[in-house]
């Protein structure tokens, strides 16, 4: 029986711990915000704790965790001001 409750706990508290290992991980090569057009912004709908990785200039990839589970948004900069979220699907 104490086997089955412990294999149960780990599989229910492994999405836990991974989120929150990748969270640490994923911190010290991201930032808090993104620049456009020589302005800094954050998506606020993807939570306060979403962090941005530059991919090319005026192109990032927003890092967020939804659900137990991490997730990553294309964000393009536009020319005349603002940005374009495009969620990136996993295959």
């Amino acid at each position: 029986m104490f086997l089955i409750i412990g294999y149960t706990s780990y599989f229910i508290s492994s999405g836990g711990l991974f989120n929150a290992v990748a969270k640490e991980v994923y911190r010290y090569d991201t930032r808090s915000s993104f620049q456009c057009n020589d302005k800094y912004w954050i998506i606020p709908e993807l939570g306060r704790e979403a962090r941005y990785l530059m991919d090319t200039p005026n192109n990032y990839r927003a890092i967020y965790i939804e659900n137990n589970s991490v997730h990553v948004t294309a964000v393009v900069c536009k020319k005349d001001g603002g940005y374009t979220r495009y969620p990136i699907e996993s295959a």
